[in-house]
Formats: structure tokens, C-alpha cells, sequence
């Protein structure tokens, strides 16, 4: 059955039903790739010049259309199943059969005879699709396989921030291969240093080794040479070193103790004297550090020495005890580095673990406070007999009678034996002797040529004096001086200064003309 042409007019309608809208169609047709055929078989109608521009059209829409695959996965909407309906009735044309002509809607009309075919059925490895609901059914629709909503401009945002974060990183990583390499270098630098100074400690080890050796070999050759010497057995003595504090202090009327006074020694002098005493006691007292007070100010250099005293004490003692400073009215300022000292020998002792002896609660201060003056001397220093007991019973030492205190009495037998004493004693010319003739010195003056002194000498008693320094509190079998001190206001000797007689008549005749002796007759 051949199909009549249509009119010019009725084809341009189709044309423009097909080509005008294409989106429209394709739409509708679901993206089928069969639906681009239709316009094939629709402008075979007449062999028009539109003809060739609808074929053009029909070719350009396949072109557009993307291909689906075969496997007809998709459930199939209405409007496919027209689509499928045009394709069936196009193959059958092609196999002879007629078919229907093309309405003014662009839909096949569902009154010819064409012989409707088995629909395709999907493939059975397919997956299946789900179900969607009915109400959703007629609005479903294909998606392509290109977005036609990628924005560019975004996608060149994205590359240019990779590539600022593969520059950044890029950055970091050659900080960190500049760091190693310099951490590198540093490495190499020690390591080269570090084998110099293992070479270094080799070689002074080997010079040690060396030394030791040698060492070793004059400490056998010295043991074998020289007599070993034995060690000295403990004693039970109790000693007691210290400045002339502990001058009055008699040994023989004391048990087991023995007394070292040094007169005028400071702390360092009493270190130096326990190092070079070779006997052990049972117990060490140390009395000193009123001198250093009246030196310095400075308590924790005083406390310092002391503990180096300490530590000299108990390598020749078993037990130490420490004896605080007497007080003392001579100078104030002493006194009060002297209190301050107390203080911290009492913190010292409790932290060297032995006794201190604080004479200062124990009667040399009184109650409120103020110095005790009856046990100090008439030079606000040394200690007067009644404190020279109270020291002795406030170290604790074992007396033999009430008084421990030195005879300072002498008898009449002991001044005429020091006044012979004195007579026979030859005095050698010294560089401070110029004023008296060498003859002179040789033979003593007789007794009408010595000097008298005036007759309102107050220092005139009838108790004698010490020959070695002239005081009239002791003798000279206990006077602390070895030997007989000189003055340094007349060059002569057995007087201090302080008891010189010439300096309270300077116009006496004898000072004037260089005749006198070496001290005031008693």
C-alpha cells in the first residue's frame, strides 16, 4: 500500500513538529536512541528540497543522541512503549508491510493492521531496578550519561588550589633537606671533636697510669727506708686548746686534762696546733674566737674556720665539745660579733652532731641580760679567778679541789730567786739598743745606778711582777710569754707598754742619760 504525498504545508507541519523541538522530543522519547529514526521515516514521504534539510536535521539529531546500551535494564514508561511501537511498525515497512501514516501530533495512528510484535524482554543477568511508586511513575525520567550542570569555574578553582598546596609542600620539603643536611654537617663536626677528646682522655690516662706507677714505686721504697711509727694508743685525757681565756687554768689540779693555751691565737693558730699533735684523747674542748671577733665582723668566715678547727679536733679525739666566747667589756662591737657567732657555733654544733657549752645561761651573763663582770679581769678580757672555775665547771672537767685556778702568789723565796734570776741574765746588743753603750749591756748596773721610779707610781705594789711582761697578776712560771717582751715606748725589756714606768716621767735623769735597766726594781 502506497501512502499519498503530502502537501507541502502538511509537510513543513511535520518537519517543524520534528526539527523545531528537539529537546522536546527528545524528552519525550526518554533518550531512546531509536527515536532519532522516526525522522527517517517521516521524510520519506516526498523527495522536497525540505527533504534533504530534514535528513540533515535527522542525522545532526543522531549525532547529538547518545547511545544507550541494548540490555533494556530500565523499566519501560508510556512514552516508551510508543517509541517502540514506531520502531516496529518502521521495521515492518522495511520488510514490505505497510505502515501508518503520521498524525498532526507526531504519533503513529492505532488504526492500522500492522501486526504488534512480542515486546523485548530485559536480559536476565541484568541487575533489576527497583520499583518506584506509582505516583512517581510518569515523571521519571533517563539521566544522560554527561551532567549538564559541572561548573567549569570551579573545577579551575580546585586545580589552582592543588597546585598552591603542591608548591607549599614542595617548600617544606626542601626547608626539612636543607635542615638535614645542616644537622648532617653539624653531626660530622661532633663526631670529630668527640674523637679528639676520646684521643686526649686516652692519652692522660696512660700519663696517669704512668704517674701512679711511679707514685706506688717511692711509697713502697719510702716504707722500706724509714721506720714505721707506731700509732698512738687512745687516752682518757680530756684536752683543752684555746687563747689565754684558758691561761689560769692549772692541769695538776684537774683529772685527766690537759690545758694548751695559746696566748693571742686566733682559730687558724688552734687548726694549726690539732694537726700537728700526734697523742689521741678521749675528748677535744676548744676556747677560742674572741680575737677573730675583734678582727673581723664577718660570722660566716669566723663559723667557717671553726668548722675546719671542728674537723681537726676529731681526727685526735673521740668526742668534741665546743665552748662559746666569754662576753667581754673592753670593745662593744667585738662583743656583739661575739653573740652573733654564739648563735651560729650552736647551729654548727647541733649540725656536726657534738656538745656545745653555752657559758653565756651558765653565769657569765645575768639574768637580764647584762655581762657578769665579776668573772672578767680588770682588762674586760681575760677571765678573773672566780670565772676561770666557772669555765672550768661548766666544761665539766674533773677538779681535784674548789680552786683549779693557778697560784699567782709568790712567795718570798720566789722573788729573790727572780730578782737573781734577773741580775745574772746577759742581754745581747739588738739593732733597737743603740742608745746603750755594749758595756753597759754586758755588765748589769748596780743598784745605785738603776733608774727609781717616781713616788706617785701608782703601779707601785707590794706583791712582785713578772720579769717576761711586768704585769703584777701572775708570775713568771706562768706567764704565758716564753720569753721576756720588749716596750716599744723605752726598747727596753720586761715590760709592756702600758706599764712602762718612763712614760710617766719622761724628764727623769737616769731616761735622760740612757742609765737604767731592764725594768723597775719591786
Amino acid at each position: 500500500m502506497t501512502m499519498a504525498s503530502p502537501q507541502p504545508s502538511e509537510v513543513g507541519t511535520d518537519i517543524g513538529l520534528l526539527i523545531g523541538s528537539p529537546d522536546s522530543f527528545y524528552k519525550e522519547s526518554q533518550g531512546s536512541p531509536e527515536s532519532a529514526d522516526i525522522l527517517t521515516l517521516n521524510l520519506t514521504i516526498n523527495n522536497s528540497p525540505e527533504q534533504s534539510q530534514c535528513s540533515q536535521a535527522a542525522s545532526q539529531a543522531r549525532a547529538l543522541t547518545p547511545r544507550e546500551p541494548t540490555c533494556s535494564t530500565n523499566l519501560a514508561s508510556p512514552s516508551q512503549n510508543d517509541t517502540q511501537r514506531s520502531v516496529h511498525k518502521r521495521r515492518s515497512k522495511r520488510l514490505g508491510k505497510n505502515t501508518l501514516p503520521l498524525d498532526l501530533n507526531g504519533t503513529f495512528n492505532s488504526d492500522s493492521g500492522a501486526k504488534r510484535k512480542r515486546p523485548v524482554r530485559a536480559c536476565r543477568t541484568a541487575p533489576k531496578t527497583p520499583k518506584l511508586p506509582k505516583s512517581n511513575k510518569l515523571h521519571t525520567r533517563c539521566t544522560s550519561k554527561y551532567d549538564s550542570d559541572i561548573n567549569t569555574r570551579n573545577l579551575v578553582a580546585i586545580i589552582q588550589d592543588l597546585k598552591v598546596a603542591v608548591d607549599n609542600t614542595t617548600a617544606k620539603v626542601d626547608a626539612l633537606q636543607s635542615t638535614v643536611s645542616a644537622i648532617n654537617t653539624t653531626n660530622l663536626d661532633l663526631v670529630k671533636q668527640l674523637s679528639a677528646k676520646t684521643a686526649t682522655c686516652n692519652e692522660l690516662e696512660k700519663e696517669c697510669k704512668s704517674l701512679r706507677e711511679t707514685l706506688n714505686w717511692h711509697k713502697m721504697n719510702k716504707s722500706q727506708n724509714e721506720p714505721v711509727k707506731p700509732h698512738p694508743k687512745n687516752a682518757s685525757k680530756t684536752l683543752v686548746i684555746g687563747s689565754s681565756i684558758v691561761r689560769d687554768l692549772d692541769q695538776d689540779k684537774l683529772n685527766d686534762v690537759e690545758v694548751i693555751s695559746i696566748g693571742g691565737a686566733d682559730i687558724d693558730m688552734v687548726h694549726k696546733r690539732l694537726t700537728n699533735l700526734d697523742t689521741k684523747y678521749q675528748k677535744a674542748i676548744l676556747q677560742v674566737g674572741s680575737k677573730d671577733c675583734a678582727k673581723s665582723s664577718d660570722k660566716a668566715s669566723i663559723k667557717a674556720k671553726y668548722q675546719l678547727a671542728i674537723k681537726g679536733a676529731k681526727n685526735i679525739a673521740t668526742t668534741v665539745a665546743v665552748s662559746s666566747i666569754c662576753p667581754r667589756t673592753d670593745k662593744e662591737l667585738a662583743q656583739n660579733t661575739a653573740d652573733a657567732l654564739n648563735a651560729g657555733l650552736q647551729i654548727l654544733c647541733e649540725e656536726e652532731k657534738i656538745e656545745f657549752i653555752n657559758n653565756d645561761t651558765n653565769g657569765f651573763k645575768l639574768q637580764s641580760g647584762e655581762i657578769n663582770e665579776g668573772y672578767l679581769w680588770s682588762d674586760g678580757l681575760h677571765l678573773s679567778k672566780p670565772g676561770s672555775n666557772k669555765l672550768a665547771r661548766n666544761m665539766g672537767l674533773g677538779c681535784k679541789t674548789r680552786d683549779v685556778t693557778k697560784n699567782n702568789r709568790a712567795r718570798q723565796q720566789q722573788r729573790n730567786l727572780q730578782r737573781s734570776s734577773q741580775d745574772t741574765a746577759q742581754h745581747k746588743p739588738t739593732s733597737n739598743d743603740i742608745h746603750v753603750p755594749y758595756l753597759q749591756q754586758q755588765q748589769p748596773p748596780g743598784r745605785d745606778q738603776r733608774a727609781q721610779p717616781p713616788s706617785h707610781d701608782i703601779s707601785r705594789n707590794i706583791s712582785p711582777a713578772c720579769f717576761k711582761c711586768g704585769e703584777r697578776s701572775h708570775l713568771a712560771n706562768s706567764c704565758w710569754h716564753t720569753n721576756s717582751i720588749r716596750c716599744h715606748s723605752c726598747s727596753n725589756f720586761g715590760h709592756k707598754k702600758a706599764r712602762c714606768p718612763f712614760t710617766q716621767n719622761l724628764n727623769h735623769p737616769n731616761f735622760v742619760n740612757g742609765q737604767f735597766g731592764q725594768r723597775w726594781p719591786q
